[in-house]
């Protein structure tokens, strides 16, 4: 039996994956991965409101 993570997606309207986001190792953190992002960003599970901030600065063209 496999087991995977749980994973919430980040659905634009127009159906396209905006970012995708998992529980990294441990629970310790959160894993984000972006649409136009290289390698997911971790950010920690006692600061989860910089997972939204990863995404909305992502969908604007900012950086965080």
């Amino acid at each position: 039996m496999n087991r995977y993570p749980p994973e919430l997606a980040v659905i634009a309207p127009g159906g396209r994956r905006e970012a995708t986001v998992t529980m990294g190792p441990r629970s310790g953190c959160y894993l984000v991965s972006l649409r136009n992002g290289t390698d997911p960003q971790t950010v920690r599970s006692e600061h989860p409101e910089q997972v939204v901030k990863l995404i909305l600065a992502a969908r604007s063209g900012e950086r965080p």
